[in-house]
């Protein structure tokens, strides 16, 4: 296996952000250690000497630092995290996007699993990862917070 410029952790790695990420690291000739809870999709990501697929459900503790063990266990050192995961209105029930889910709607399980999914996975898999980097002298961390419908729905909105 030749060296790869950089070993990056992406989570959220299978979805439609986190597939293109995965996708152009590699391209790149990076290493991706893909993490995502869909192993359907996982599965679709081009298989490659410089992917890792990870599933994982974030919103478990043991999870995050597993995850960023297991990346390093395949590819010996860790460079970058990209913490891409997270879960929107659409997890609440299929037209969340389009009508969006009112407060009242929301449990304090669903409150739980949001937070535990968009806040508490990305500073558990930075706090896993810091170790890794630092020891090796060099690690970047990027934080996505948005997501492709989103998007879509406020760019309509727009004038």
């Amino acid at each position: 296996m030749t060296q790869p410029s950089r070993i990056v952790l992406v989570t959220g790695a299978a979805g439609g952000i986190g597939g293109a990420i995965s996708r152009a690291l590699i391209a790149d000739g990076h290493s991706v250690a893909a993490v995502d809870r869909d192993a359907t999709a996982l599965g679709k990501l081009a298989a490659s000497e410089h992917l890792h697929p990870i599933m994982a459900d974030l919103s478990n503790e043991t999870a995050c630092v597993e995850a960023v063990a297991s990346a390093v266990a395949r590819f010996g050192r860790l460079d970058a995290v990209i913490n891409n995961a997270g879960i929107g209105p659409s997890s609440l029930r299929p037209d969340g996007e389009v009508n969006l889910p009112r407060i009242e709607e929301l449990s304090t399980e669903i409150w739980d699993r949001f937070f535990a999914i968009n806040v508490r996975a990305p500073m558990l898999i930075v706090q896993a990862a810091l170790r890794h980097m630092r020891k090796n002298g060099f690690g970047r961390v990027i934080n996505n917070t948005t997501s492709f419908r989103t998007m879509l729905r406020v760019a309509r909105q727009q004038p």
